[in-house]
């Protein structure tokens, strides 16, 4: 199946970001990148911000269709490594686009930081409804608990985005380590509540 017009700009884009930042991209190179006319942009984007924040969206939903792709975890902590070491592969498979497009989003505005702070809420959601299976009689994580989660896992995408800037290979095995340990941490609390002396393992 052929990709549509809006599929072949989203991947030009894509494709540019590779090579420069998103400020300094112009729309005449996403249309010469795609094959397609500047008409056929605007019937598509109203302009190359929307195009960005719905490229975004797109890769977002791409990290999250693998991450619940992964085997069904022997122990949350194992999935947390897993999920952990496989949104920063991710992340690292793209570069330099995935750098522009997750530090790019935030400078368009409010718009770009909502569509990440979705797209790091997902991720957190994901976290949680698995780890949630192993809380006794399925009970669900308390409203601090969620937060604390968001926190932790917004904290860690700055942490890897940081130590994918820097090249530091060390610095990124740390950040799994760290992802682990904190939201086992938030956990094992949330299931002490229920059961005390119990822990997640």
């Amino acid at each position: 199946m052929q990709p549509t017009h809006r599929e072949r700009l989203l991947a030009a884009l894509e494709a540019l970001l590779y090579r420069k930042s998103f400020h300094e991209v112009i729309i005449a190179e996403v249309v010469r990148e795609a094959a397609v006319s500047k008409r056929t942009f605007y019937e598509n984007f109203t302009d190359l911000e929307e195009c960005l924040l719905e490229l975004y969206q797109f890769h977002a939903a791409r990290v999250a269709m693998l991450l619940l792709g992964l085997s069904k975890p022997g122990s949350p902590r194992e999935w947390i490594r897993t999920a952990t070491y496989t949104y920063m592969q991710i992340l690292l498979e793209a570069l330099p686009a995935s750098h522009h497009l997750y530090f790019d989003i935030i400078s368009i505005g409010h718009r770009g930081i909502e569509v990440r702070h979705q797209g790091i809420q997902n991720f957190a959601d994901m976290i949680i409804s698995v780890i949630e299976q192993y809380l006794p009689m399925r009970r669900q994580l308390s409203p601090l608990g969620r937060d604390a989660v968001m926190t932790v896992v917004a904290g860690i995408t700055e942490a890897i985005l940081h130590s994918m800037e820097c090249g530091d290979k060390s610095l990124l095995d740390r950040q799994v380590l760290v992802a682990e340990m904190l939201i086992m941490s938030i956990f094992n609390e949330s299931n002490s509540e229920h059961s005390p002396g119990a822990e997640l393992l």
